[in-house]
């Protein structure tokens, strides 16, 4: 969290509140912390996220019954106090899934520790491992360039012939795959067969 706040500008303890549940971002604030993620299918994903936890968090305040000023009678029991606090559960629910979608995010892009394939140094642009549901395929050209966007000229790194590599058809474009790099980033590369076929050689 240190390096997220040391990027965006945004307070620790802000979001830590927000991972902790203690508060819900206003959007202006939360498009702050998108712009630390590069990838655009990221941001464009948790911001709908948070729309979807914002109106579930709306719609629980409106739903939930004014205390009234003036309590007449004894105390409702704890049977009858139980229902006013559902609505409001769901919005905690869907922030919840918010939060751990972010959570899951900044992990993969290897900012909280972990055990995982894709944790890596900062510098590695190698192919990352271990991706469950990729397909394998491999540069049969001398090199390929890894690109970082689906349309920019800008090249992350080079990979030479025989580098196998995971790629997400579904989230790539007509000319360009989408892999993942060991550092957590995404990376695309040419889908010219020209260049790269696919293979069995991936770990």
């Amino acid at each position: 969290m240190r390096h997220i706040a040391r990027r965006t500008g945004l307070r620790k303890s802000t979001i830590s509140d927000w991972f902790n549940y203690r508060s819900f971002p206003q959007y202006e604030t939360f498009s702050v912390f998108l712009s630390y993620f590069d990838d655009e299918a990221w941001r464009r994903d948790l911001a709908i996220m948070w729309q979807a936890a914002w109106e579930a968090h709306q719609a629980a305040r409106s739903a939930a019954p004014a205390r009234p000023r003036d309590h007449p009678g004894p105390p409702p029991s704890a049977t009858q106090r139980r229902p006013r606090w559902r609505r409001p559960a769901a919005a905690g629910v869907a922030l919840l899934v918010l939060m751990l979608a972010a959570y899951a995010v900044v992990r993969t892009t290897g900012l909280i520790g972990g055990n995982d394939a894709l944790a890596r140094p900062a510098d590695s642009t190698a192919p990352a491992v271990g991706i469950v549901g990729g397909t394998c395929m491999v540069v049969t050209a001398r090199d390929v360039r890894v690109f970082t966007s689906a349309s920019a000229d800008e090249p992350w790194t080079t990979w030479a012939r025989g580098t196998s590599f995971w790629v997400d058809r579904d989230a790539g474009s007509t000319s360009r795959y989408r892999t993942t790099l060991g550092n957590g980033r995404h990376g695309w590369v040419t889908t010219d067969h020209r260049y790269v076929q696919p293979a069995t050689t991936c770990v």
